[in-house]
């Protein structure tokens, strides 16, 4: 999770905070915990 707030907080800065932080770290952290070690989903 803390990996996806810190990403989170760095794709906000480079859209000139157009999008909030802690909705993107939601969205990446359940994006990335569908993903299996094979790097594909399912």
């Amino acid at each position: 999770m803390l990996t996806s707030c810190r990403d989170a907080v760095k794709i906000q800065n480079e859209l000139g905070g157009l999008m909030d932080a802690k909705s993107l770290a939601v969205t990446l952290f359940i994006a990335r915990s569908k993903i299996n070690q094979n790097g594909y989903a399912g």
